[in-house]
């Protein structure tokens, strides 16, 4: 089996996206929880201003650092097994990474630019600036592309990976916090961190030119400004978190149908507020979603929701507390949850 093949396996099975409202000054700290007895397995730390966490096809997962390196990760978080230089240094960029469907890391990166990691031969490939000012990260495993919310330009537009050439560019009218693409790669999911919580969608299968679709006309607004979504890959539904910072706590809301969103499920109150989520088809019996937030004392708390049969909206199960601010989450594989926090 092609390790191209492998990685898309694992990308359909488990689901994350995130984004962060604070930046990372300290240390960072990697921390492995097993599942589903949700047991702390390891910790790391010495993470140099860890930013976001890239699974690796290989088993492992790589952290992107502040400082401008990549280290690469035991799938366990036992060990690191290599720390290089990919940029470098700054107060801001290194704010999201993603697999592409070549096999290669793409990060934000300082001054405005993307940068191309071949994480199997550990070598920079290419460092470049497709807009002016890119945030967000999402890869298309059906189309070959990476895409990015620019928060300057107030758009979403698209990376070619076989060159990193731009395609379209869609303006949206609110400032974009998160993008993701269905497993399909015609369905792309823009949330807003507008008052409402507008939701931007684009299918290219009838928008050639990429031209977005604001749901707000099909009622669909999550109340509040948004921080990020994820595809559950079921039933053609994705979760949108808002944080509601004002608030004591955040939640958490699915959406039911792509083209015409059907069911926009209540709000799912989680500890804290939340700023990355983790879903995993292949755990519970309809899934697990799983919640980094920022607690009130500035800590991590994970939340887990699971499905009841036939109840679109899922309930908290149990809740994993962590010392330092959450920075990011992913799901190794289907029994390992790799937590990064900031000291």
């Amino acid at each position: 089996m092609s390790r191209l093949l492998l990685i898309a396996m694992a990308l359909l099975a488990v689901s994350c996206h995130k984004i962060t409202e604070f930046e990372s000054s300290g240390d960072g700290a990697v921390t492995c929880i097993s599942i589903p007895d949700l047991e702390i397995q390891n910790a790391l730390s010495g993470i140099g201003q860890g930013r976001c966490l890239v699974p690796l096809g290989s088993g492992g997962i790589a952290a992107v650092s502040g400082e401008g390196l990549l280290y690469r990760i035991s799938g366990d978080c036992s060990s690191v097994d290599t720390v290089y230089s990919i940029g470098g240094s700054s107060g801001s960029g290194y704010s999201d990474a993603v697999l592409a469907y070549n096999g290669n890391i793409y990060c934000t990166g300082p001054g405005s630019t993307v940068i191309e990691v071949d994480p199997s031969t550990n070598t920079l490939l290419d460092t470049f600036k497709p807009g002016q000012k890119p945030e967000r990260l999402a890869a298309s495993f059906a189309e070959g592309r990476v895409y990015f919310t620019d928060i300057h330009s107030q758009c979403v537009s698209e990376i070619r990976t076989l060159d990193n050439s731009t395609g379209f560019e869609s303006g949206v009218y609110y400032p974009p916090a998160d993008v993701f693409v269905h497993s399909g790669g015609r369905h792309i999911i823009i949330p807003c961190s507008d008052d409402a919580g507008s939701i931007y969608g684009i299918w290219l299968n009838l928008s050639p030119t990429a031209r977005p679709l604001l749901y707000n006309a099909n009622f669909l607004t999550m109340g509040s400004p948004c921080s990020c979504s994820i595809p559950l890959e079921r039933d053609s539904a994705y979760a949108v978190a808002c944080p509601d910072w004002s608030s004591d706590q955040g939640y958490v809301r699915l959406v039911y149908g792509y083209v015409v969103p059907t069911v926009v499920t209540p709000r799912v109150y989680v500890e804290g507020h939340p700023v990355g989520l983790c879903f995993s088809r292949l755990l519970g019996q309809d899934g697990l979603l799983f919640v980094l937030c920022r607690t009130e004392s500035g800590n991590t708390a994970v939340s887990i929701l699971g499905f009841d049969s036939g109840d679109p909206t899922p309930k908290v199960q149990s809740v994993i507390h962590l010392t330092g601010k959450p920075m990011d989450m992913e799901l190794q594989s289907d029994s390992r949850l790799v937590v990064l926090t900031s000291g």
